[in-house]
C-alpha cells in the first residue's frame, strides 16, 4: 500500500489529466488491452465483431504551444490476435494532437496499410473520438477510415502507454532487492495503483459494513 499511494502521489504531481509536458523527445507505445480493428460492411448484413490488435509504434513530439501537443506516429506495427476474424496487419504513420482551451480534446489522424492476408489497401483515418478519456501519457483514442467503401470500412480502437525506459538498474544489498530507476515506469504503475487503491477502499468499506451489521 505505501508503494501504490507513493507512486498516485507521483502521477497527480505530474499533472494528471492535465496537458501533456514535453518529456522524452521520441517513446516507444505498445498497445494494450481493448485496442481492437473492425473490418465493417455497411451494405452487408453481417454482424461485425472487433479484432483485437497488438503492436507498437514510435511517439515523436513535433511541437507545443499553451494550448496543444503535437505529436508524429511513426513506425506504426500492429496484427491482430486471437482465433476471431481474419489476419490483419497495420502499418504506418499519423498525427496525434492533444490539448484545449476550455478541456481536453484529441485528434488522431492515420495514413496506414492493411493487408488482410489477400489484399493491401492504402487507408485514411481520421478522429472518432475527441474526448480525452486516459492520463497521459496513456493515449485512448478511436479513429474510422474515411476512404472506404459501403463494402469495406475499418475502425481502429487504440489504448496504448509508453514501454518502460529503465535508466539504471541498482542492486540494493541491504534489503536483497533490485531497484529500477524509470520515468515512464512511475507513470505505468500509476494506473495500476489507483486500480489497487480502489479495490482495498471497496473491500475495506465491505468489511466494515460486515462488522457493523454483526453488532446488532
Amino acid at each position: 500500500m505505501i508503494l501504490a499511494r507513493s507512486v498516485l502521489l507521483i502521477w497527480t504531481l505530474a499533472g494528471g489529466f492535465g496537458l501533456p509536458r514535453v518529456g522524452a523527445q521520441n517513446s516507444t507505445y505498445a498497445l494494450l488491452a481493448g485496442s481492437d480493428l473492425t473490418d465493417d460492411c455497411l451494405a452487408c448484413d453481417r454482424l461485425s465483431l472487433p479484432i483485437p490488435l497488438q503492436g507498437t509504434f514510435q511517439l515523436l513530439l513535433l511541437d507545443q504551444n499553451p494550448l496543444f501537443t503535437r505529436y508524429q506516429l511513426t513506425n506504426i506495427f500492429f496484427r491482430t490476435t486471437g482465433n476471431t476474424g481474419g489476419s490483419y496487419v497495420v502499418k504506418g504513420s499519423g498525427i496525434y494532437q492533444v490539448g484545449g482551451e476550455v478541456a481536453l480534446v484529441q485528434d488522431l489522424s492515420l495514413t496506414v496499410q492493411i493487408g488482410d492476408g489477400f489484399t493491401n489497401s492504402q487507408c485514411l483515418f481520421t478522429n472518432a473520438q475527441a474526448q480525452v478519456k486516459s492520463p497521459w501519457p496513456e493515449i485512448q483514442a478511436a479513429a474510422d477510415q474515411c476512404n472506404g467503401s459501403f463494402v469495406r470500412l475499418y475502425r481502429l480502437r487504440l489504448t496504448a502507454a509508453p514501454v518502460p525506459q529503465f535508466q539504471s538498474i541498482q542492486a540494493v544489498a541491504t534489503t536483497a532487492t533490485v531497484r529500477l530507476e524509470s520515468f515512464w515506469l512511475a507513470f505505468l504503475l500509476s494506473f495500476q495503483s489507483r486500480r489497487i487503491i480502489a479495490y482495498v477502499r471497496s473491500r475495506k468499506s465491505v468489511s466494515t459494513a460486515r462488522r457493523k451489521a454483526g453488532s446488532f
